[in-house]
């Protein structure tokens, strides 16, 4: 009896390795990809092998002279051969009940398509949203990031940065070393911001950095976060001439994001100009490239 569950195991899986290899080649010829599909072509294929292969096995236990076949259905109708048999039609049964999904292997190519569609649609947002000079985040990406946390309960901290006297670098020095420390500053700004922080170009040389604390958890302060913004500008940045050292004043605003983050904006960059105003003004002398600018 057990050879004869052999055989029928195999015809079920004959049939079932039959109706997915001509459902894969079903698909290839509908969508004309049978030349430009390797892939589902060689599924196709192999479930076509596993099926002539059983197909085989059945035949040898039905065809044949009656010693071989004596021998055949005692070696395959052992219990063992019966149960092996009994989990290649469950495997087979359970390919056959997946058949709708190897649609996606008809869809490679577009899977593909939308791969690279997807990564340059990434690329593209990157670039519209990031300064070119710098690598922070643009006016753009400002104005998003501002739309993401309205409405949400985070505190939010508004610095508002601005290099002192920048024009006298590029008077100076040209705009080659201009464009070279503003690379230094966002950098620096950028790789600088801790989690919830944020640095963004605004355009020239000011900068905005924002920091968003969810409700019950606490953030750097405000003036420390300013100190912290300015001190990474006052590092000395290497030109081919030497080193110059930039100087930047800023201003802190702290609030709720659901009151929006036009106001702290404004508050912010009061409190910077009246940083500027107060900073003391030395009667300026060319001391050379490692001399402070605007000092």
């Amino acid at each position: 009896m057990g050879w004869q569950v052999v055989v029928l195991g195999n015809v079920v899986i004959v049939g079932a390795y039959l109706a997915i290899a001509a459902t894969i080649l079903q698909g290839l010829v509908t969508t004309r990809q049978l030349r430009t599909n390797a892939l589902a072509v060689a599924t196709g294929l192999i479930f076509l092998t596993c099926a002539l292969h059983h197909g085989h096995h059945a035949l040898h236990l039905l065809t044949g002279t009656p010693q071989e076949l004596r021998v055949l259905r005692a070696a395959f109708g052992t219990w063992h051969g019966v149960a092996v048999e009994l989990v290649g039609v469950v495997v087979a049964v359970a390919y056959l009940m997946l058949r709708h999904t190897y649609g996606t292997l008809l869809n490679t190519p577009a899977m593909f398509e939308d791969q690279v569609k997807a990564a340059t649609a990434d690329a593209l947002r990157r670039l519209a949203y990031t300064d070119a000079l710098t690598g922070c985040g643009n006016r753009a990406a400002y104005d998003a990031h501002v739309d993401g946390l309205a409405g949400r309960d985070d505190a939010v901290t508004v610095v508002y940065l601005d290099l002192d006297d920048f024009k006298q670098v590029n008077d100076a020095f040209g705009h080659e070393a201009g464009d070279r420390v503003l690379r230094e500053v966002g950098g620096r700004l950028a790789s600088g911001m801790a989690t919830g922080q944020r640095a963004f170009r605004l355009g020239g040389d000011e900068f905005v950095v924002v920091q968003a604390v969810p409700s019950g958890r606490r953030g750097e302060d405000a003036e420390a976060l300013s100190a912290r913004c300015r001190l990474l500008i006052g590092l000395p940045v290497t030109l081919r001439e030497g080193d110059l050292r930039c100087q930047a004043s800023g201003g802190a605003a702290t609030g709720p994001a659901a009151d929006g983050l036009q106001h702290l904006l404004r508050q912010a960059d009061a409190a910077m100009y009246a940083a500027k105003a107060a900073r003391p003004r030395l009667p300026r002398q060319r001391t050379g490239l490692d001399a402070p600018v605007g000092r």
